[in-house]
């Protein structure tokens, strides 16, 4: 299947990886250079939490971490570093 991702941000690149392995002719447009500051994913960092209120958003979590790890090895190395903590607010 022949299939164009138009945007190439968090959502659009991972897409267009997972299409391509999967098998698919697929091709990706992006209106800005690579490494631009105008995404709403810009920036050196990501935080991600495994934990939500709604339980739906935590097992999609739960499935996409293993995903997020594999991006990083396939990747640069140092992409990507889970720390494990907590935060306890005092009232």
């Amino acid at each position: 299947m022949r299939i164009a991702v138009v945007g190439l941000g968090a959502v659009g690149s991972a897409a267009l990886r997972f299409l391509a392995q999967q098998g698919h002719e697929a091709v990706g447009y992006e209106q800005f250079t690579r490494g631009h500051t105008r995404g709403s994913s810009h920036g050196e960092s990501r935080i991600y939490r495994l934990t939500y209120a709604d339980p739906h958003y935590t097992r999609l979590m739960r499935e996409a971490s293993p995903l997020l790890a594999g991006v990083a090895s396939g990747g640069r190395r140092g992409t990507h570093r889970a720390l494990r903590g907590a935060v306890a607010w005092r009232r």
